[in-house]
């Protein structure tokens, strides 16, 4: 899959701390799917005081609610708090069938529908944990078959969605250090043989406080993306046009 995003920058729906927001959180979970509390709580985190920070929750939760955003869905838990919905991010765009269908598989992980709720014991709260782990890998795996189906990216990842969700709302994105030949291995399982491969690498930083790495093939046009740590951005950061 190539490095273009193929859409046009446009305004985002709110301001763009809310989007810096749900990145870093995805950043942080590595994940596609990622609690409202997390991204509201980085929101607060931004915010410059409690009535900027209710102001911009409340537009975010209406936009990401309300289906106004590319790439980042709000999925609403029946009989759940607001705290305990989902986040879900994905690098193609999800039609109303697809988001029933997180929002069905997230309220699996509801323990009211299990008749738990007046048995808060260490071993039922342990069995709710276990689903909601089980949910998350349940949704990852869905984004990632979607992603695959609907561009032919056999490995999509978090990073890639945050990649694509940055250059769509205009965050500033820069190249921080390339690589032009990078050795790789891997083992072949048919084998169980390292094999050596030489690619490029790229690491970008969005706002100067997340960093990824695509890491691929630039004439086979297969890239790898996943997040990188700041020590990566190096003092040799450099403004690009088209990234």
């Amino acid at each position: 899959m190539s490095e273009a995003v193929g859409e046009t920058p446009q305004e985002p729906p709110v301001d763009v701390r809310a989007i810096l927001a749900v990145i870093k959180t995805v950043a942080w979970n590595n994940s596609f799917v990622v609690p409202y509390k997390a991204v509201a709580d980085a929101l607060e985190e931004q915010a410059d005081d409690y009535d900027d920070f209710s102001s911009l929750e409340a537009e975010f939760f209406a936009a990401a609610f309300g289906r106004r955003f590319d790439h980042i869905y709000g999925i609403h838990l029946q009989n759940m708090l607001a705290d305990d919905d989902l986040i879900v991010v994905s690098p193609i765009l999800l039609d109303e069938w697809r988001i029933k269908m997180l929002k069905d598989i997230g309220e699996l992980f509801d323990y009211k529908f299990y008749g738990l709720e007046d048995d808060e014991t260490p071993e039922t709260l342990a069995d709710v944990q276990k689903r909601i782990t089980l949910t998350n890998v349940i949704i990852n795996t869905l984004i990632r078959k979607w992603t695959h189906e609907a561009t032919g990216h056999n490995n999509a990842t978090p990073a890639m969605a945050v990649y694509m969700i940055a250059k769509r709302y205009g965050l500033d994105v820069k190249i921080v250090k390339t690589d032009p030949s990078v050795m790789i291995y891997r083992i072949d399982p048919r084998t169980n043989e390292r094999e050596t491969f030489q690619v490029s690498r790229v690491v970008y930083s969005i706002e100067d406080e997340v960093y990824i790495e695509k890491i691929g093939d630039e004439a086979r046009g297969e890239w790898s993306w996943g997040f990188t740590s700041a020590s990566e951005a190096q003092n040799n950061a450099q403004e690009v046009g088209e990234t």
